[in-house]
């Protein structure tokens, strides 16, 4: 049992050195500016970058010298040995390796794997009446996973890891704007959607489809009886028409809006 704790601290010592030289998953999106997330506790001697084993940047405590393409692209922080790439592109892909030495010429490794992505797609905005809430759905074309944001003008920000989101009908009006935001790293993108699409075709046009009607037969009677009747009202019939039209309260404003369409 003696030998057991000595051959741990060395297990948990290797596997810290494994820590940090193991490769770290970055993604980053086409155009932006991408910086290397390294935190090295006290200021290195000396830094080398390499990508695919080919050296990116080198600062040997006095000037940074730049190869191959990352002249004028990218920026190298002494103080604590990131790279900051600008201006991302396809072609920035591959495998980084960070060596930077202290002040007793010991050397480090952090190692990164950065694949780079096309920006996600603008996203699409749909609605769909839900009982008692309007379901709220926000899609884009993209390989990652997205952070969603949903702005409506009478209620506070809703942020969420998934596309879809439930609003209580009461809190909201049915001409209500929803702005739906999708963000990863650096970009962002938006799409906006009425609350009136929520309803479906069928919902809309069937009150419209009665106010028609009663609408044509007003001017039948209006046409026929304006010259012996004057303004002494609708006949029984017709004058049934309006008063069994009625518009659902919780969408009469954006049922007026279309019809002045």
């Amino acid at each position: 049992m003696r030998l057991a704790v000595p051959l741990l601290m060395r297990f948990l010592v290797f596997l810290d050195f494994l820590a940090g030289i193991c490769c770290q998953d970055l993604f980053g999106v086409v155009g932006e500016n991408f910086t290397f997330p390294v935190n090295i506790e006290k200021k290195p001697e000396e830094i080398i970058w390499t990508k695919n084993k080919d050296k990116v940047a080198e600062w040997e405590g006095q000037n940074t010298t730049y190869f191959s393409s990352f002249r004028n692209r990218s920026f190298l922080n002494e103080e604590n040995g990131s790279l900051t790439i600008f201006n991302l592109q396809n072609s920035d892909a591959g495998v980084y390796v960070l060596e930077y030495f202290n002040a007793q010429k010991e050397s480090s490794l952090l190692t990164f794997t950065l694949t780079v992505l096309p920006p996600p797609s603008k996203p699409e905005a749909s609605c769909n009446d839900s009982g008692d809430a309007f379901a709220l759905k926000c899609t884009a074309d993209f390989s990652e996973p997205l952070h969603y944001t949903w702005k409506l003008n009478s209620i506070p920000p809703i942020v969420r890891d998934i596309p879809e989101v439930f609003i209580t009908k009461k809190d909201v009006g049915a001409s209500t704007k929803a702005v739906c935001f999708i963000k990863f790293s650096q970009t962002e993108r938006s799409s906006e959607i009425s609350l009136t699409q929520c309803f479906s075709d069928e919902y809309h046009m069937l009150p419209y489809a009665a106010l028609l009607d009663c609408w044509h037969l007003i001017l039948d009677w209006s046409d026929a009886q304006l010259e012996t009747s004057g303004k002494d009202g609708l006949s029984p019939e017709n004058a049934n028409c309006i008063p069994e039209v009625s518009l659902p309260s919780d969408t009469l404003e954006s049922q007026l809006m279309l019809m002045e369409i």
